[in-house]
């Protein structure tokens, strides 16, 4: 499941690379906010894990 978030997580850096290329802001905003709530959702997970699995 861990290796999940992080595929997630790569996926919307390299989207967020690629929308460098476009002038349009939304789009790097809105993959700014993906990022971060990917990253947040990640953190959590750990958090999770650490406390509840092992």
């Amino acid at each position: 499941m861990i290796s999940i978030e992080s595929l997630e997580l790569t996926s919307f850096k390299i989207l967020q690379v690629i929308a460098g290329k476009f002038p349009d802001k939304q789009i790097k905003q809105l993959l700014k906010e993906n990022f971060d709530e990917a990253t947040g959702d990640r953190a959590l997970l750990l958090l999770i894990f650490a406390r509840y699995i092992q």
